[in-house]
C-alpha cells in the first residue's frame, strides 16, 4: 500500500526511500540522467552538479568549469603549470601572478611569474637589483654598454690597477660667486652611498677603495658654451674617471 507505483520501494513519504512514488523510472537503483531537472535516483543532489562538489555546472547556470572532476570547482587550490584550471578563475594556468603575462619557463615572456610588478611592460627602475621590465640586462647598466654604473680607474700599487663599476646616489650643495660671467666655488658632499657592482678584478669587488670626495678639494666652475656648441663638439670622454 505503500508502493504506488510499483517499482519496489516504498514512498518516502512512509518511511521509504523513493522520492516520486508515482513515477517506476525514479528509485534509489535508477541511473541518474544529469542536467534534465529529474532526480531519477533519488540522491537529493542538484541534477548539475554531476561531480558533487557543490557547485553547478557553468553551461547549466553555475559556476563549475568541468563539472566531471570534484576536484575543479571555484575557490579550489589552483596546481599552477599544469594545465589544468583548478580554480574555474579562467585565466592562463602559466600566469600565476596574474598580470596577463605567462611564465617564461612555459614560453611566455614574464621573468618572474609570482609578482606581478615584473613583466614585459612594466618601467625599469634602475640600480635596485631587479629587473622589472625583463630584459634580461644588468640593472647597473642603463645604457647597455657593457660597463655597469660609473667606470673607475683604480691603481693599488702591488696589487696593480684596473677598473671597478659604482652606481651612488648622493647630495651635494654648490656655493660660489659670479665674476664676469663665470661662477666658481665649492662643493659641500652631505649625502653619499656607493654601490661597486662589477670591477676587473675580484679583488677590487671584493675590497673596493674609498670614493667619498674631500671637500676642500672640490670645486667647480660654470661657463656659458659657445653658441652652436654640441655633445660631438665637446671634449670626448676618458675611458676612466
Amino acid at each position: 500500500d505503500y508502493d504506488q507505483d510499483g517499482d519496489g520501494y516504498y514512498s518516502f513519504d512512509y518511511g521509504g526511500d523513493d522520492c516520486d512514488d508515482t513515477d517506476p523510472i525514479i528509485n534509489i537503483s535508477n541511473i541518474e540522467i544529469w542536467y534534465d531537472g529529474i532526480d531519477q535516483d533519488c540522491d537529493g543532489g542538484s541534477d548539475y552538479d554531476q561531480d558533487s562538489d557543490g557547485f553547478d555546472s557553468v553551461n547549466y547556470g553555475g559556476a563549475d568549469c568541468n563539472d566531471s572532476d570534484a576536484t575543479m570547482f571555484p575557490n579550489a587550490a589552483e596546481v599552477w603549470y599544469d594545465g589544468i584550471d583548478q580554480d574555474c578563475s579562467g585565466g592562463s594556468d602559466f600566469d600565476q601572478d596574474g598580470d596577463g603575462f605567462d611564465n617564461s619557463d612555459y614560453g611566455g615572456d614574464d621573468c618572474d611569474d609570482v609578482n606581478m610588478d615584473i613583466n614585459v611592460n612594466a618601467i625599469e627602475i634602475w640600480y635596485d637589483g631587479i629587473d622589472q621590465d625583463c630584459g634580461g640586462g644588468s640593472d647597473f647598466d642603463q645604457d647597455g654598454d657593457g660597463a655597469p654604473g660609473v667606470s673607475v680607474h683604480v691603481d693599488v700599487g702591488i696589487f696593480g690597477e684596473g677598473m671597478i663599476y659604482v652606481v651612488q646616489q648622493s647630495r651635494a650643495e654648490l656655493r660660489g660667486t659670479v665674476d664676469n660671467g663665470i661662477v666658481r666655488g665649492k662643493v659641500t658632499t652631505h649625502l653619499l652611498e656607493q654601490l661597486v657592482v662589477g670591477s676587473t678584478k675580484s679583488l677590487f669587488a671584493n675590497n673596493p677603495p674609498g670614493l667619498r670626495p674631500e671637500d676642500h678639494k672640490s670645486r667647480f666652475t660654470l661657463s656659458p658654451l659657445p653658441p652652436g656648441t654640441t655633445c660631438a663638439t665637446l671634449k670626448p670622454p676618458a675611458d676612466w674617471l
